[in-house]
């Protein structure tokens, strides 16, 4: 098949812009990440928010439509188009549950430190039951690492596309976003081709 008459369809969740690192920084400084993250939560857990992404390629053109839901109705259509020449980067990244593993490793750490430092409290005073319950904060801290390591694992790896595009064609000024919830080997198919479109 030609790269003229080629067509590829990749469905994936909401298309998220990649802030610089700089800027990611500063709002995880501020709070506001964590702030965006919450208002986030609640937007699709309670009100049932959710944005399907289709990014199509047709020969030399790329079209990403977007709808967005919320309560279970229609709120917002997108449609752009991109040429393959205004592609500046395309890419596949495989990214693991790691808020898991964080919240584990400081439960971890908070325990462990409560934990040994009522051991030496109980030792160092004589009293059994401090120490008891040292132990108590040691094993609570294993037993939640564990347990969040092992959810981690059970919902596994989400994969994104990311893309770099010219927010202007042949322009200077670039746009970078990913789309999220997409199946890796669409995406890889749809990298494939766009590399073999735009050599």
């Amino acid at each position: 098949m030609s790269t003229e008459t080629l067509y590829l369809e990749l469905t994936g969740d909401e298309r998220r812009l990649v802030a610089p690192r700089m800027l990611k920084l500063v709002q995880i400084c501020t709070g506001y990440l964590l702030l965006r993250w919450l208002v986030w939560l609640i937007a699709r857990f309670l009100l049932g928010l959710r944005t399907t992404s289709i990014l199509s390629l047709d020969g030399h053109q790329l079209r990403l439509v977007s709808h967005t839901h919320l309560l279970g109705r229609s709120i917002r259509e997108s449609e752009e188009l991109f040429l393959s020449t205004d592609l500046v980067s395309v890419g596949v990244e495989n990214r693991f549950p790691h808020l898991f593993l964080l919240l584990g490793a400081l439960g971890l750490i908070i325990g462990s430190v409560y934990g040994i430092t009522a051991v030496i409290d109980g030792i160092q005073a004589g009293y059994l039951a401090i120490s008891l319950v040292g132990f108590g904060f040691l094993a609570a801290g294993i037993l939640f690492d564990i347990g969040l390591g092992a959810l981690a694992v059970s919902v596994g790896e989400s994969v994104s596309l990311l893309m770099t595009v010219r927010r202007k064609p042949g322009g200077a000024v670039t746009q970078r976003f990913r789309i999220v919830g997409v199946d890796s080997n669409e995406a890889n198919a749809l990298v494939d081709a766009l590399s073999a479109v735009t050599r």
